[in-house]
């Protein structure tokens, strides 16, 4: 088959199947509307005026097809923004996550003595929800009687 005969042949295959080949008719058809050089063309006997025809013909399809490959590229811009802002969101999830669960008091170790909590938090004997004035039995004890002291 000569390239006129490849080319017919091709149309007819695109457009048998439009629907599912309309993705593949589009990109190729961009692709050929920014074509600037025809080698295939150049070799033959009557060259020049084939690179000629072919230029006006590319010129013409190249009008037609403009508003879509901005449409195509404007898409592409869009979904690699959608893309940065997404894997931004998933880093301040991950930091927001790590941040949270250090900010979280640590549960702390069984003891063998009774643990006392203020103020009166106590879940167990052995936790305490809040870290950061939990004691021990002897230092409340020791703690009360310093607060409870006649010169206070």
């Amino acid at each position: 088959m000569i390239s006129s005969e490849v080319s017919c042949h091709l149309v007819k295959l695109l457009r048998a199947d439009e629907a599912r080949y309309l993705d593949v008719t589009v990109a190729l058809t961009l692709d050929i509307a920014a074509m600037d050089r025809f080698p295939n063309l150049e070799r033959q006997i009557d060259g020049a005026d084939k690179v000629a025809s072919a230029t006006v013909a590319v010129a013409e399809l190249r009008r037609w097809t403009a508003k879509q490959r901005e449409v195509i590229e404007e898409h592409e811009a869009h979904a690699v923004a959608i893309a940065e802002s997404a894997k931004q969101a998933q880093d301040g999830r991950v930091f927001t996550q790590a941040h949270e669960d250090s900010a979280r008091p640590a549960v702390h170790p069984p003891q063998h003595h009774t643990r006392r909590c203020r103020p009166r938090e106590v879940i167990d004997a052995n936790h305490c929800t809040d870290a950061v004035y939990c004691v021990t039995a002897p230092e409340v004890h020791a703690l009360d009687t310093a607060l409870s002291s006649p010169g206070r």
